[in-house]
């Protein structure tokens, strides 16, 4: 048993795709390279309070294996830099990366599918923890599949204002109604997506994302948004990503891209209801790894 053990999970520029086919919501990543640590301790003392919901999924995880009595032996810190609210994958990173850590430390194995369980009985909860993109059911987890990987992409992380709370939103009375209109906009935005990951095809990817956060629209809006893909696509981006359930956007361009820094500048003289929050990239989903022993 490993004394100590560090996860590292990477956040989100909202979803490739999202929706409901058949009744079944889930959804695309779209994983990028802004990664937060969870780092758990067998004994000492926590660097930060404990979460709700981190402390939740954890207790799942301890109780479903019998040994729910260790979670006072615990202690954890974070370093996370996505914020809350916007729809990059925070809380999942944070409630993800806490199971991973934790039973890296305890010796307690654990699959995806397991992750995917413990931190459902917390709340919807974003695929990143899933090799690669991930295709899930971000609510009861009936379907877990990775289905590729991206083609490298730069992104810049617009920010819209304010925040959306997960559960709230997938609580809404609304929601299946709304998603089932946008359904056959939905099989199409998926199935260019699966065309263009299994390609490596970076136009077909952002046609698809264009496509998902179009079709959010009804759902929750972001300011401006047909207009501003018109002016991202004659910018020379690939496409748009959508925070389906926060405040962001991911303007997707080619790593080649020599368009990237003039048009995001562009946007944001045209569009002053958005700001920067990050340059990144895109990367594969999953969890990786750093342990070190507890210092005598």
């Amino acid at each position: 048993m490993t004394k100590s053990a560090s996860a590292w999970l990477p956040g989100s520029a909202g979803e490739l795709v999202q929706g409901v086919i058949s009744g079944c919501p889930f959804h695309l990543t779209l994983p990028v390279a802004l990664y937060g640590r969870t780092t758990v301790v067998f004994g000492g003392e926590s660097v930060l309070p404990w979460g709700w919901k981190a402390r939740g999924a954890l207790a799942d995880l301890l109780a479903y294996h019998g040994r729910i009595h260790e979670l006072s032996h615990l202690s954890f810190s974070m370093e996370n830099p996505l914020p809350p609210g916007k729809g990059m994958g925070s809380s999942t990173v944070d409630i993800c990366g806490v199971l991973y850590a934790a039973a890296r430390c305890l010796g307690i194995p654990l699959s995806v599918e397991s992750v995917a369980r413990h931190a459902l009985a917390v709340e919807p909860t974003n695929g990143l923890f899933i090799p690669g993109i991930g295709m899930f059911d971000h609510r009861q987890g009936r379907c877990l599949e990775s289905v590729g990987s991206l083609p490298g992409m730069r992104v810049a992380v617009l920010d819209a204002g304010g925040s959306v709370d997960t559960r709230a939103f997938n609580e809404r009375a609304d929601l299946l109604d709304l998603n089932q209109r946008k359904e056959e906009s939905i099989i199409q935005a998926l199935e260019l997506a699966l065309r263009g990951l299994g390609l490596g095809d970076t136009a077909m990817v952002g046609r698809a994302a264009t496509l998902s956060a179009l079709a959010n629209q009804p759902i929750l809006p972001k300011p401006r948004l047909p207009e501003l893909i018109e002016t991202a696509l004659a910018g020379g981006a690939a496409g748009v990503s959508a925070a389906h359930s926060g405040t962001v956007i991911g303007i997707l361009y080619d790593m080649q891209s020599e368009q990237a820094q003039s048009g995001v500048e562009r946007l944001l003289n045209a569009f002053a209801c958005y700001e920067l929050l990050f340059w990144t990239q895109t990367v594969g989903g999953g969890v990786q790894w750093r342990t070190s022993p507890l210092t005598p």
